[in-house]
């Protein structure tokens, strides 16, 4: 295992990564003002070739160029043993981002692309179902987001959601035995509206703070703190059922009707009521509760 630190790819990561870009003139503005791995100190680990230098960082945050997806390098570096609990990748671009349903995310440079090797759950959480591990994920970095000055709230199962527009999306995976938590922030590109599909449930913005902008690897490292931090308190403080409690208070479009799809079935209405125990959606239809544990919301 590498120490601690910051780590860019100074070589390619097999068909996965490519390096990251040390010309300053080819990065975006967001990302030209990290600068300082200019002094680094080369390091080399099996096939590998990182550029490392002294970050702030609690865990280790692997840096690559463009990739086929943060998922996919993160799983690489699982693989070899290289990437503990909290550890994280970041890239500059994707080729081949994925949301909910594998949904294809447009990941062009000067957003965020990040995933963060989730830890076990501890505590009296052992038991809770992986969906409502999802949702921790999902709280977890909206409430960081918010303590850096974005108000958010949280779109089952995942999605965050900012003066009712989608600014990030998440994404969890199991690969080879850990937990990985994908993220996406649209911090200066989002589709527009018409590029939109017609069924999605919102249209996208652009993630906006109330304090300094921040360069994308220092907003990383900010937000995955911040998560760090919460999830302890959480762990620590509440029970899963206080915290459903807690969610919903931050779920979008609660007590409103929402159309359900569920793959190629028919589309149902109802109105949102809240969360099972297991993260699941209540939805109640002609006053009749059901839950949704897959698929889409659409608010009507």
């Amino acid at each position: 295992m590498l120490p601690e630190g910051i780590y860019l790819f100074s070589k390619g990561l097999d068909k996965v990564a490519k390096p990251f870009p040390v010309e300053m003139q080819s990065l975006p503005e967001n990302w030209r003002t990290f600068s300082d791995f200019v002094d680094g100190t080369l390091l080399e680990h099996e096939d590998l070739t990182f550029l490392r230098f002294d970050g702030a960082v609690s865990s280790p945050i692997f840096i690559c160029g463009e990739c086929t997806s943060t998922m996919d390098v993160a799983a690489e570096l699982v693989r070899r043993g290289l990437l503990p609990e909290w550890g994280s990748v970041l890239a500059l671009s994707q080729n081949s981002g994925r949301g909910q349903l594998r949904r294809l995310w447009a990941s062009p440079a000067g957003n965020l692309y990040a995933t963060l090797c989730w830890p076990e759950l501890s505590g009296g959480w052992e038991a809770v179902d992986v969906g409502l591990v999802s949702i921790v994920f999902g709280w977890c970095f909206m409430e960081a987001a918010s303590s850096l000055g974005a108000n958010l709230q949280l779109k089952w199962p995942n999605d965050l959601l900012q003066n009712g527009r989608k600014v990030a999306g998440m994404l969890m995976e199991d690969r080879f035995g850990a937990t990985l938590g994908g993220i996406g922030m649209n911090l200066v590109h989002s589709p527009g509206d018409d590029a939109m599909r017609r069924d999605a449930a919102c249209p996208a913005g652009k993630l906006a703070f109330d304090g300094p902008v921040h360069s994308v690897p220092n907003l990383w490292s900010n937000l995955e703190n911040q998560a760090k931090n919460i999830y302890a308190r959480l762990i620590c403080d509440f029970s899963p059922q206080e915290f459903l409690s807690l969610v919903e208070s931050r779920l979008a479009w609660v007590g409103r009707n929402v159309l359900v799809r569920d793959g190629g079935e028919p589309a149902t209405e109802g109105r949102l009521s809240g969360l099972s125990d297991d993260g699941g959606l209540i939805v109640v239809r002609d006053g009749v509760e059901s839950v949704v544990r897959s698929g889409s919301i659409v608010p009507v």
